[in-house]
């Protein structure tokens, strides 16, 4: 109905990457996520949330895979991105730095992911006390 070049179709690619990767399907959500990704790049540019939250979910995905070097690189670009827009000190921006920090620890970069999950604390405590 509106076509593959669609912010509908997008969210559509998104919500479908989100399922297959609950259900376990892991290579068929990288490739809905990537998808939802491409065309909200094509569509809302590099520096814009929906993009954030595409390259938040990739790096989730990559992380589950053990693409643990592409789980970093997404996640890194959505912290940015989210950093840019929404501030130091808002839930989504926590939300990257903890997975950040998972991702850290789970290449054995101790000692960053020592400051990317003590950075997500300290965001959630001044918000949520």
């Amino acid at each position: 109905m509106f076509g593959e070049e669609h912010s509908s179709t997008a969210d559509s690619y998104h919500l479908l990457g989100f399922t297959q990767h609950k259900q376990g399907d892991l290579s068929s959500a990288l490739q809905s996520t990537q998808r939802a990704l491409d065309i909200r790049r094509k569509l809302f540019g590099e520096e814009n949330s929906r993009t954030g939250d595409c390259y938040y979910s990739l790096g989730v995905t990559q992380h589950a895979q053990g693409d643990l070097y592409s789980a970093l690189q997404s996640t890194q670009r959505a912290l940015d991105i989210r950093l840019k827009l929404l501030g130091e000190e808002h839930s989504s921006t926590a939300d990257s730095y903890d997975l950040l920090g998972v991702t850290q620890r789970a290449q054995v970069d101790l000692s960053s992911a020592l400051q990317s999950t003590q950075r997500a604390l300290d965001i959630r405590r001044k918000l949520f006390g």
